[in-house]
């Protein structure tokens, strides 16, 4: 199962990729991840329309040049994934909070036109409660020095 949204590289595509994840996570009866999904891609999203959009202004204005991004969500083989592909070659940075999430791969691809940054989210059973299982999806418990 795969289902896309093209955004322009603005704020408001934050919100818009976000809604695309809790729509299709439910569509999936994958609701039980939704959480967790809506945080990764909240943190990506923003951190891609950060580095390569226009995070000054809500609306473009005409003769702004702003990229378009093509959010991809898809679910195979016990995994969610969640791309974000855009036209340029800027490095989009691992956001900080993958390190909260141990459980979750995350990598970037290049493109003929440009690259994907993605991560991928080991879907747990829905058997049992998710603050019951081993963990893996809930935030690793940072300890303070």
């Amino acid at each position: 199962m795969e289902t896309e949204l093209l955004l322009i590289a603005q704020p408001t595509a934050v919100r818009c990729a976000c809604n695309l994840v809790l729509i299709r996570l439910s569509h999936w009866g994958l609701s039980h991840i939704s959480s967790v999904m809506e945080t990764l891609t909240t943190d990506l999203v923003a951190s891609v329309v950060h580095t390569i959009g226009s995070p000054k202004r809500d609306r473009p204005e005409p003769g702004d040049d702003i990229p378009l991004i093509r959010c991809v969500l898809w679910q195979r083989g016990g995994v969610v994934g969640f791309a974000v592909e855009d036209p340029t070659d800027v490095d989009i940075p691992t956001p900080s909070i993958a390190t909260l999430y141990p459980a979750v791969r995350w990598d970037r691809t290049r493109l003929t036109t440009g690259k994907a940054t993605w991560f991928i989210v080991p879907v747990p059973s829905t058997l049992s409660r998710p603050d019951e299982r081993d963990g893996s999806l809930s935030p690793r418990r940072v300890r303070r020095a």
